[in-house]
């Protein structure tokens, strides 16, 4: 038997197969070394798109600048400026913005922060219809708003309509997120959408947006429960949103049950009322209290958003008492 298998090995030999042997060894080894580089890069790829820090966005009203303190929100990423909104005319009406201090602002850009610019908002959206619904007026808005974040260095536009109806003015909104989205890509910029739960998202704006916030508060009953956040958020995905874009928005202020129109920010309803930690109604306001502001954070986290984004920052109680920092806290467990 040995003799045999010297004899084949010596004609396989004489062939030319045993370097064709080695060769076909060296060429898979380098196709495994390329699949595993592949696999590499697919999963690096996927961890950028996801992204693996999750941000942590908050709202400050033009009103609160002056007081606004970074270091009183450490990991905070992105700051949002309320609100510019457009005029009849298509112009950029910036009243509201025209008095901020921007050095209080350079501080938290200089460390990396992301400042961006809100247009609308409730009570601050009537002529989005008419400026989206006109392709000079839309490109007039537009060319202003890019204007403007060049010369303060944003790094974003937030969209904030309350509220589109109709199928006609959710086109022209989408028509106005493409728009913005082309014009921020050379000022290496993002576009955000933040939709009230009301609200229905443009089918286009799936694309054109890069964060699309969810209002997950202002909703019937209890405002803004765990379980209604939940569902939202389930629907949206199921719709087609991916997770990486879905920023799920928190409240720091209680509304009413009953009284839709009576709110009262976090730090005074402690302030007013003894609360335990996973308390989240008293004297008929529903507010999100320590306990259900971290079980969101740990289901951004679970379900792989791109991050929580909050309303507002100056609503927040202060030191061992924020919410903000019960938010930071469990975010950080993944950073």
């Amino acid at each position: 038997m040995a003799a045999a298998a010297d004899s084949k090995s010596a004609a396989l030999k004489a062939c030319g197969f045993e370097s064709l042997s080695r060769h076909r060894s060296t060429y898979l080894t380098h196709i495994d070394g390329m699949r595993t580089l592949l696999s590499t890069l697919l999963i690096l790829s996927a961890l950028a798109q996801a992204g693996t820090e999750p941000c942590l966005i908050g709202y400050l009203p033009a009103r609160g600048v002056t007081e606004f303190d970074a270091k009183r929100f450490p990991g905070l990423t992105d700051l949002i400026l309320f609100s510019a909104e457009p005029k009849p005319d298509g112009s950029l009406d910036l009243s509201r913005l025209s008095a901020i201090p921007w050095e209080k602002l350079r501080p938290f850009q200089s460390a990396g922060g992301r400042i961006h610019i809100c247009l609308g908002g409730w009570g601050r959206s009537e002529n989005f219809a008419a400026v989206t619904a006109d392709e000079k007026m839309r490109a007039k808005f537009v060319s202003e708003v890019i204007r403007f974040c060049t010369e303060h260095n944003l790094a974003g536009v937030d969209l904030d309509w309350e509220h589109p109806k109709g199928k006609e003015q959710l086109a022209a909104y989408g028509k106005l997120i493409a728009d913005l989205h082309k014009g921020m890509l050379s000022q290496k910029g993002i576009v955000s959408i933040t939709l009230a739960s009301v609200n229905q998202l443009p089918r286009s704006a799936v694309n054109d947006a890069d964060r699309i916030q969810l209002m997950a508060y202002d909703m019937p009953g209890p405002h803004s429960t765990f379980e209604a956040s939940t569902k939202r958020l389930d629907d949206l995905i199921a719709a087609g949103v991916p997770k990486h874009k879905l920023v799920l928005g928190v409240p720091f202020y209680g509304r009413g049950v009953t009284d839709r129109n009576r709110t009262l920010p976090y730090r005074e309803i402690l302030l007013r009322y003894k609360l335990k930690p996973d308390q989240d109604e008293v004297d008929g306001l529903a507010f999100n209290g320590p306990a259900t502001v971290k079980r969101k954070a740990d289901l951004a986290l679970q379900r792989a958003l791109g991050g929580i984004m909050v309303w507002e920052l100056t609503q927040d109680a202060p030191a061992e008492d924020s919410l903000f920092r019960e938010l930071r806290l469990t975010l950080d467990s993944q950073r």
